[in-house]
């Protein structure tokens, strides 16, 4: 959770030493990355997590290999079949390709630290990797070296620093084999992450089609101011990612219905409680808080702001929800 608030610093800064265009550039590209990341990272990293947590200790290590396979596969795929089309489309492939990459590791990494519950483990590494991004991000500044890639290749690869080092201090009991990769573990992995993927294929279009729309029509300047204000109600979604990333492994290791209901109800009712906060904030204080936090001139899109806090709003106790059905393992309610 203070890894995520960290990781609200990287418009922030970028908005105040690059152009709007430029930031309309950088935010452009992780916002394809980020859709196409949806096939990527989001359904066998979870799958991983969630079989991590409810499996025989001796067994986890097949899962890991088998996981690190489908994600490769697939990874592999998305970038020749949508590098194809981004390259006829005229769009910033390499860029996209580039933050594809670095948060698929990420997202890997991540699914392991939360089946093996390090929670100290993984507040370490999003912490650790969010303040080295932006230091590396002022050195880039300091050097002169502002060009949206170079930004871009900070925001997808930073988290390969403290990955390494917390590997080589104290590495995951793991173990990986070519021998252990199984067919019937591969389709086990496959029944749970395929309803995952298509699920976020629905919300990755629905979270990026603006931005993708803005960039067509009025070009990378207002997806930079537009985007500065859609980054600022990520706000909302830390606690939220705080509680449910401890919420879905934990659920996945119950048995008791009835304690399944409890910890939905609990996590709902606080995270509800955060967020209608933040928005009374955000809607009453919109104007001033954009020229405080960016600059005077994004205060133009000041309306679009007020509506973006109100559906992140919504969003956030949303995420709680599907987290929780997630960890149970089923498209239904438990």
């Amino acid at each position: 959770m203070i890894g995520r608030a960290f990781g609200l610093l990287y418009p922030v800064v970028l908005a105040r030493i690059i152009t709007p265009e430029e930031l309309g550039i950088v935010n452009y590209a992780i916002a394809i990355a980020f859709l196409m990341g949806k096939v990527v990272y989001t359904g066998y990293p979870q799958a991983l997590t969630r079989y991590l947590a409810v499996d025989d200790e001796n067994e986890k290590y097949v899962y890991v290999i088998n996981t690190a396979i489908a994600t490769i596969f697939i990874l592999l795929a998305s970038l020749l079949v949508g590098g194809a089309i981004l390259r006829i489309s005229g769009k910033p492939y390499i860029d996209i390709s580039i933050v594809l990459i670095g948060l698929t590791i990420d997202y890997f990494y991540f699914g392991l630290i939360r089946g093996f519950f390090r929670d100290i483990r993984l507040s370490i590494y999003r912490v650790s990797a969010n303040i080295i991004q932006i230091l590396l991000i002022l050195i880039a500044y300091w050097l002169g070296f502002t060009s949206p890639r170079v930004m871009l290749i900070i925001y997808g690869f930073v988290y390969l620093i403290p990955m390494a080092i917390i590997e080589i201090i104290k590495p995951l009991p793991i173990h990986l084999r070519l021998r252990d990769i199984s067919i019937p573990i591969l389709k086990k992995l496959s029944l749970f992450a395929v309803p995952v993927i298509l699920s976020s294929i629905a919300f990755g279009v629905f979270s990026t089609i603006d931005t993708v729309l803005l960039e067509d029509k009025q070009g990378y300047a207002i997806v930079g101011y537009y985007g500065a204000a859609k980054s600022l109600t990520n706000l909302f979604m830390i606690v939220p990612f705080g509680v449910t990333t401890v919420l879905m492994p934990k659920v996945a290791s119950l048995t008791e219905h009835r304690m399944i209901r409890q910890y939905l109800k609990t996590s709902f009712l606080i995270c509800g409680a955060i967020s209608v906060g933040i928005l009374f904030i955000y809607l009453l204080f919109a104007r001033p808080l954009l020229a405080f936090v960016y600059k005077p001139e994004y205060t133009v899109v000041t309306t679009e702001f007020k509506l973006l806090s109100i559906a992140m709003a919504l969003y956030s106790m949303s995420s709680v929800v599907l987290q929780t059905f997630t960890g149970y393992g089923k498209l239904t309610v438990p």
